[in-house]
């Protein structure tokens, strides 16, 4: 519910900006109506740009209290999902998952792909902060085993 409101304020500002700026756009503005636009728009700006780290932290902390994953943890899952699981989020329940939420800001972490007997589909996909897919490993590989290091975008060393 929580979530859902600050989504509806979020467009709502945005809706609010462009009437606004469309009806100033033909006046001139005094200094202080120009501040007030700038405020403004730098308002919504921090909110869109803030709301993915929102969620995020909102995510994983319901994520941590209903048991699914924790922060440095992989977690497997024996069993397809049902209605009854409570892990905030999940993506379907024809396949059996796994999560990880890493901290890469104190040091990278090593995924170990071990060799499969079999040829199946698998895939690891790595994300970032904004719920964006930044890398996937693995697909239709059959028995190709491999030892990944993921690393932050600041990473520095051996």
């Amino acid at each position: 519910m929580k979530l859902n409101l600050i989504t509806v304020a979020i467009l709502l500002l945005i809706a609010l900006g462009s009437s606004a700026s469309a009806q100033t756009s033909t006046q001139k503005l005094t200094p202080d109506q120009a501040k007030e636009e700038q405020a403004y728009t730098i308002g919504v700006q921090a909110a869109i740009w803030g709301r993915p780290f929102y969620d995020y932290v909102f995510t994983n902390s319901h994520g941590a209290e209903s048991g699914a994953v924790y922060i440095n943890y992989f977690r497997k899952f024996d069993k397809l999902k049902t209605a009854a699981d409570r892990y905030v989020v999940t993506p379907n329940n024809v396949t059996i998952d796994a999560y990880c939420n890493g901290d890469l800001s104190i040091e990278p972490l090593v995924v170990k792909i071990p060799k499969l007997e079999t040829k199946r589909w698998y895939i690891i996909q790595v994300g970032n902060m904004y719920d964006e897919v930044v890398r996937n490993l693995g697909g239709y590989k059959g028995e190709e085993p491999g030892l990944f290091f993921i690393t932050g975008p600041d990473y520095n060393g051996p």
